[in-house]
């Protein structure tokens, strides 16, 4: 099959696989309706999904017999039958089966904060400290013994450190969340989920049944009461610290819930944040992660909070970290973000980019988003298109629709609607929404995305300035960090985000690029940042020292493994600083070279911002192929002009109706200047094809 057969009549890889609630007691018959619903409705398939409402015994002999019959009905019918690990989420427990043993539960700090009069130690103590608290600031800190407690002063309060086990919860069956930290816990988990669908079903796995969907894995948060405190802890946490970073963890416990005396940022909590992810993205992320590779699976879905520096740090560390080891990464969009109507939210632009550039950087092809949740009945198919472009443009190719409902019986019908399924009027014309995405991913899979300016990510900042309660330090961090990434949209300069781990592991200077992996830059981006690793300083001296630009977007860091340091201050002298204003930066960027490799501008010659592109090049075809989008609803571009490199022919490949014609443009040196508009909601494909067509139409 050619590209335009294949752009025409898009299968089933490329369409859209909803979350298939399992909220009723199943039967074969229905289940195998609905799998003919989701055919008809254009759909490619769909995630198997405990949700609220399940009578069916989960991982029972019952609960296989019925993912058998689907994974049989949906070869029969040509679409593909997706897994997901869990019974609800977040996954990791399996509904309690593998948290009834205690060696495997949530551990977490438990910090109790007492008046020294009170204090009576019980002996498991992990640390204990005098120190004056004021809300999430402590001051005049210090370690002591069990028997130093009658040595407080006036105002003073003990600080009492202890390993808790999680409370058993109603949400976990009774039992409760997973140690995500520990190896071997995880190892239960896959052994109890994975193995047991393996054994099942694993001849499916890699054709009918490609993969399986983690949902909002996490290792806990932090949290702060009045007199208490609780952080996500393991075990071995002290050991791998200890081995990891030189010192010890425990004589610095203070620190993970306060501000110590007046100091924004502190060593200990960015350690001790980098030890956390480190061990959930490797003993949950890596291991599954290899396990599914092992077995033919994608390993796919979505780790919790992915959207601010805060949240991320919160729960899951770095994102990015865990993304490596899935062979779908994916992000979870929820309510209607980017519309620009009332009750329309912000786009989550960085949760998007953090994963595509992952995804980039190790070749992987699909992109997931869990997108639509929380958006109610009343939302249109026009809104669908407008939610999925803008994420088409940054990377999206693998939609997961969120929700659809099994039954409306009972508590059922309240699970997040709407319901994208045969209780919603308009399914049969559903569709119109999946043969559109479904057309772009098949292009926007093409070859490989053309992006070459890299920023480094600041999440190891953040982490330094997190703690209880913590204000303005963080909220600055986090606003930089957005502007910078909005002037680089909206101006049209795409890029990658860099992690410092992966970059320190994977990174290498090849001639005047940096590579990461698989992925190539001309152009690093630092942005606003409080530490760099030396690692980082070091590879982006190589890569000056090799012609390579770097740019320094200010505040300049001014610490070099979370300790203080002139060094990046001396690098950015040898490279490019300029302030957080959007004319510096964009004539900055410019004078590095053509990297701009999309231009979008209105009749005056300014760049269209409310625009999103995603350019792929098909070193097979000599092809370029570019989506563009409007990222607002009730507006009109008016006339614009879209450059992109690429000799040959222009042509527009319309995604509504599978059509191709000839665009109305001209070839200008290397690329092509191509005349068009966009309406709100509207969107273009444009492709360079090196063998021009002599039957198209205009």
């Amino acid at each position: 099959m050619d590209l335009q057969e294949l752009f025409s009549s898009p299968p089933s890889a490329y369409r859209g696989k909803p979350f298939w609630a399992w909220n009723g007691l199943l039967e074969e018959e229905e289940l195998r309706r609905q799998v003919r619903v989701f055919h008809r409705m254009g759909l490619g398939g769909a995630f198997m999904h405990s949700r609220i409402g399940l009578a069916t015994p989960y991982l029972s002999e019952e609960w296989f017999k019925m993912v058998k019959a689907c994974a049989d009905e949906a070869k029969r019918v040509g679409i593909e039958a997706w897994l997901y690990d869990e019974d609800r989420w977040p996954s990791g427990a399996a509904g309690g089966l593998v948290t009834k043993d205690v060696r495997y539960r949530q551990r977490r700090l438990r910090m109790e904060i007492v008046d020294p009069e009170k204090f009576s130690p019980s002996g498991e103590e992990l640390g204990i400290f005098l120190a004056r608290v004021e809300g999430s600031k402590a001051s005049k800190v210090r370690q002591i013994r069990p028997e130093d407690v009658s040595r407080a002063v006036l105002g003073e309060k003990v600080l009492a450190f202890y390993c808790k086990v999680a409370d058993p919860s109603p949400w976990y069956n009774g039992q409760t969340y997973l140690d995500t930290l520990s190896a071997e816990a995880v190892r239960k988990f896959v052994e109890v989920t994975y193995e047991a669908y393996a054994r099942e079903v694993g001849e499916e796995f890699g054709s009918t049944i490609p993969g399986i969907f983690t949902d909002e894995p996490n290792y806990g948060s932090l949290r702060m009461y009045p007199d208490c405190g609780e952080a996500p802890w393991t075990e071995k946490l002290p050991d791998v610290f200890r081995e990891r970073y030189g010192y010890e963890l425990l004589p610095h416990l203070p620190e993970i819930f306060f501000e110590v005396d007046g100091e924004e940022f502190s060593k200990v909590r960015r350690d001790y944040y980098d030890c956390i992810t480190h061990l959930f993205s490797r003993n949950f992320g890596e291991q599954i992660g290899r396990w599914c590779e092992e077995h033919d699976l994608l390993f796919t879905g979505h780790v919790l909070a992915e959207g601010t520096l805060r949240s991320q740090t919160s729960v899951v560390g770095s994102t990015m970290r865990f993304y490596e080891f899935m062979q779908a990464p994916g992000i979870d969009i929820l309510c209607g973000q980017g519309l620009t109507r009332p009750g329309g939210c912000p786009p989550e632009y960085a949760t998007v980019k953090q994963c595509s550039s992952v995804a980039h950087q190790f070749g992987r092809k699909w992109v997931l988003s869990e997108l639509y949740g929380c958006t109610g009945w009343h939302f249109t198919f026009a809104e669908h298109k407008a939610v999925g472009d803008w994420q088409a443009a940054l990377g999206v190719n693998l939609r997961c629709q969120h929700l659809s409902w099994y039954t409306m019986a009972g508590e059922a019908k309240r699970d997040y609607p709407a319901s994208i399924f045969f209780q919603s009027s308009w399914w049969r014309d559903y569709p119109v929404v999946e043969d559109y995405f479904a057309r772009i991913g098949v292009l926007m899979t093409q070859g490989e995305p053309v992006r070459d300016v890299a920023v480094i990510h600041p999440i190891e900042s953040a982490w330094g300035m997190f703690y209880a309660d913590v204000g303005e330090p963080l909220d600055r961090l986090e606003e930089q960090f957005e502007v910078l990434q909005n002037v680089l949209l909206k101006e049209h300069f795409d890029f990658d985000y860099l992690d410092e781990d992966i970059l320190c592991r994977h990174g290498s200077v090849e001639g005047d690029s940096l590579r990461v992996a698989e992925a190539k830059y001309r152009v690093v981006v630092v942005p606003p940042m409080r530490t760099m690793r030396g690692s980082t300083r070091r590879t982006l001296e190589r890569f000056l020292e090799a012609g390579g630009d770097v740019i320094f977007v200010e505040p300049v860091p001014e610490r070099v493994d979370a300790l203080p340091s002139e060094e990046v201050k001396e690098l950015a002298e040898r490279a490019v600083r300029v302030p957080l204003e959007r004319k510096r930066i964009v004539d900055a960027l410019s004078a590095t070279g053509k990297i701009r490799r999309v231009s979008i501008t209105t009749e005056e010659g300014e760049e269209f911002r409310d625009s999103l592109y995603m350019l792929r090049y098909d070193e097979g075809t000599g092809r370029y192929l570019a989506f563009i989008c409007h990222t607002r609803q009730d507006e009109e571009s008016g006339p614009l002009t879209v450059r992109m490199p690429g000799m040959g022919q222009a042509q527009e490949w319309d995604p509504q109706t599978g059509e191709v014609f000839s665009a109305d443009a001209e070839q200008e040196g290397e690329g092509v200047a191509i005349r068009t508009e966009l309406p709100g909601v509207g969107s273009r494909i444009f492709v360079v094809e090196p063998n021009p067509r002599q039957d198209l139409m205009p």
